[in-house]
């Protein structure tokens, strides 16, 4: 697992936080998270699928180019852009792997575009929501994702092949 602080440059992350917390940019309700095959009942989540079986599914797409170039990917699985909006007490989702049926080794990385006090669990650790931060590892490690209680939740799910 890596942390990178300061994982973009400032100008190009401002362009990236100013798209996804802009009036314009398209947001889809989902009224469950869907976690190891289980449906669980939310109303919290949001979600914007950028890239998924290997098609840009986003206008937005060609703003990550540079993006998908820094993370040396051969092939990209998954981009998808998660919006919680706060609740009442922290609530987690269940321990998952974003692509569970994987046949080769792949990464994750978690790009999060807004500080807020929800958080991601791997193994024991409880990784902070902190403005361009990325989150670095092994797409088999099972992980949650945690709703925040003060500010919206902004991130950026990334599923690549190295």
């Amino acid at each position: 697992m890596k942390i990178i602080d300061n994982f973009l440059d400032k100008e190009y992350f401002t362009e990236i936080k100013n798209t996804l917390c802009g009036e314009q940019f398209a947001w889809y309700h989902t009224p469950t998270l869907l976690v190891l095959k289980k449906k669980i009942p939310v109303n919290y989540y949001f979600f914007h699928m950028l890239y998924d079986s290997s098609v840009p599914h986003s206008s937005h797409y060609s703003l990550f180019i540079p993006l998908i170039k820094k993370l040396n990917a051969i092939s990209l699985t998954r981009i998808r852009m998660n919006l919680y909006i706060p609740t009442a007490k922290p609530v987690p989702s269940e321990f998952h792997q974003d692509v569970p049926n994987a046949k080769t080794k792949y990464k994750t990385g978690i790009l999060y575009i807004t500080k807020n006090n929800g958080y991601t669990i791997i193994e024991d650790k409880k990784i902070e929501c902190k403005e361009n931060r990325f989150l670095e590892f092994d797409g088999n490690t099972l992980h949650s994702a945690v709703s925040p209680t003060d500010e919206r939740k902004i991130l950026c799910n990334f599923n690549w092949y190295e």
